[in-house]
């Protein structure tokens, strides 16, 4: 029998991602997810009910991508973690992980600092939550 393989996109919401079995997971820009009503980060609540559609796939994967915001959401706290049995982490201004970029050339693109520190160095803000 052929197993089937579907790819599917879903909204960063507890409900929308539970009852299913997944292999992979690539949940892109963690750090910057917001409710619709409440405007917070439900990250870490969505990523509790994706880890169960894992739970009979031994080689599944959840990818957390993203731009560093704050220093106390998810994707923060999973990355201040380090290298565990778990999970392994990177780390990647936008110049180092695209080489047809430059910092020079992301500092044009974006002339606000902070902005360009959350956006292209990676680097998160000790005033934002996330």
């Amino acid at each position: 029998m052929a197993e089937t393989i579907v790819c599917k996109t879903f909204a960063a919401t507890v409900g929308a991602v539970s009852g299913f079995t997944s292999i992979l997971v690539i949940a892109d820009e963690v750090a910057k997810w917001a409710d619709k009503d409440s405007g917070t980060n439900p990250a870490t609540e969505v990523l509790a009910a994706l880890r169960p559609t894992m739970a009979t796939q031994d080689a599944g994967r959840i990818i957390l991508s993203s731009s560093a915001v704050g220093l106390r959401d998810a994707h923060a706290t999973s990355f201040d973690l380090g290298e565990t049995p778990h999970q392994c982490i990177a780390l990647a201004p936008s110049w180092e992980a695209n080489p047809t970029l430059t910092e020079a050339k992301t500092r044009s693109l974006e002339p606000h600092e902070p902005t360009w520190r959350r956006e292209y160095a990676s680097i998160p803000s000790a005033g934002a939550n996330g």
